[in-house]
């Protein structure tokens, strides 16, 4: 008998060993057990290598390894859980992940074992469902929501939520929906809770649970370059109606000033019920919020925070050198993967533009790329005007009607424009392009780079 998982006994059928002679396996049963070794095998090749080639984001070569690795054996390092190593201002830093009931198995796991090997010793973790995972309780930040919310029809997937959850049913199996409804009623009572529980932090760093935050790198930036004591409200700036605010997903950063002057008694959750049922976005209301308050976000233009992939990062010489404390809507995988990757970096060292690029970009590039989206989206010109303007070129190579190549017409198009840096041309236009980015593989579509400006580019030193 065994203890089930909500507290039943319950039967629990196992074979006994014992110490009786036994027959060897009949040579039908050998033949079952090598076919379904190689569908195992083959299973196993297509489940894992095929995707990591897929996402562009792969595993740190352990060919060539910095010096402060020090071990004779680069895997082993990977393996071993190593003990944090203390970052300045990271004491006086509260660390905010937030995640959904519905997603949490597939994001947080991660997490939690990225969280054992980066030094964040104040944490608080939000979701819409109260649940433990590696010993962190996950708040439940809508549990105190008014009744006027509980009686809304958005939040009629979280009565069923909890229904289910207390029923044992799997939530990532049982296809509510309505995740993306509720997280808007997360964002004001969460940093409001963030504050009241721990007042003392200087600066309160937020994150979603899909997003990967270089923790180390931000925290020395904050204590080498701003004062906690002014109303600092940071992230990637969006507009929603006339109000800018930061993109969630990108990360948000709020000194203790701005908490202050927000939060302070008297403030109850409650009082922005009907600005919350009215928009559509939790990030954009907690700007709303602050703004009454009297904090607004840095508009800062680098791009610090960034709320995309690393395939679909924008590097170009204005960044090169800038740090990137964020990335967004990444897979378990990929999280896992730039975590790996971190720890073979100086944890001394500020990551910047140029390291994600060297790391996840540069191997893939080439001077044309078939069936390849490059992501351009700056320049865009029709194909028939393309053929046009090329049709008396000498310089651009022809179809077999004598007409100018479209890809052909694309580069020279780029090396005309000396801020170009790549080109694609897809079913209705020539795109060209003033940054570089990786993209993905996209049937019908044709890009290119000029890589002898990508190698100029390169050659750009960043100071440490």
């Amino acid at each position: 008998m065994v203890m089930g998982l909500f507290g039943r006994t319950e039967a629990y059928p196992y074979t006994p060993i014992t110490t009786s002679p036994t027959r060897g396996p009949s040579p039908k049963t050998q033949f079952v057990r090598i076919v379904s070794l190689i569908l195992i095998l083959t299973l196993i090749v297509c489940t894992t290598i095929t995707p990591l080639y897929l996402t562009h984001t792969r595993h740190v070569s352990t060919g060539n390894w910095p010096s402060w690795v020090d071990t004779a054996n680069p895997a082993e390092y990977l393996k071993t859980t190593r003990q944090p190593i203390p970052v300045p201002g990271a004491d006086e830093s509260l660390l905010m992940l937030k995640t959904g009931a519905q997603v949490l198995w597939q994001r947080l796991p991660v997490q939690m074992v990225r969280l054992q090997e980066i030094y964040a010793p104040n944490t608080a973790f939000y979701s819409d469902l109260e649940e433990t995972i590696q010993g962190h309780t996950m708040i439940n930040i809508l549990a105190n929501s008014s009744d006027k919310l509980l009686q809304n029809p958005q939040f009629k997937p979280y009565h069923e939520q909890l229904k289910l959850h207390k029923e044992g049913v799997s939530l990532s199996d049982a296809n509510i929906g309505g995740g993306w409804d509720l997280d808007k009623y997360k964002w004001v009572p969460m940093f409001y809770h963030a504050y009241k529980n721990n007042p003392n932090m200087k600066w309160y760093i937020f994150y979603e649970a899909d997003s990967f935050l270089f923790w180390n790198s931000l925290n020395r930036w904050l204590l080498k370059n701003y004062d906690h004591n002014k109303p600092w409200y940071m992230g990637s700036v969006n507009i929603l109606g006339s109000t800018l605010f930061g993109h969630g997903g990108s990360g948000v950063v709020v000194s203790q000033a701005a908490m202050r002057m927000t939060f302070s008694d008297p403030f109850d959750p409650a009082d922005y019920d009907d600005m919350a049922i009215a928009t559509c976005c939790g990030d954009g209301l907690l700007a709303d919020v602050m703004l009454k308050k009297g904090v607004k976000i840095w508009e800062e233009q680098n791009g610090r925070f960034q709320g995309e992939q690393t395939y679909a990062i924008r590097h170009e010489p204005s960044n090169w050198c800038e740090p990137i404390f964020t990335l967004h809507h990444l897979k378990p995988h990929e999280v896992s993967m730039l975590h790996e990757w971190e720890k073979t970096l100086d944890p001394s060292k500020t990551i910047v533009y140029r390291d994600l690029y060297e790391q996840f970009v540069h191997k893939e590039l080439a001077e044309t790329k078939t069936d390849w989206d490059n992501m351009s989206e700056d320049v865009k010109i029709d194909h028939a005007t393309l053929i046009k303007e090329f049709a008396e070129d000498e310089r651009v190579l022809r179809d077999g009607k004598g007409q100018p190549n479209l890809e052909s017409a694309c580069k020279l198009k780029c090396e005309a424009w000396k801020e170009c840096f790549q080109w694609q041309v897809n079913d209705k236009q020539c795109v060209n392009n003033s940054k570089v980015r990786l993209g993905q593989k996209k049937s019908g579509v044709v890009s290119g780079w000029l890589m002898d400006r990508v190698n100029t580019l390169r050659e750009k030193q960043c100071s440490s």
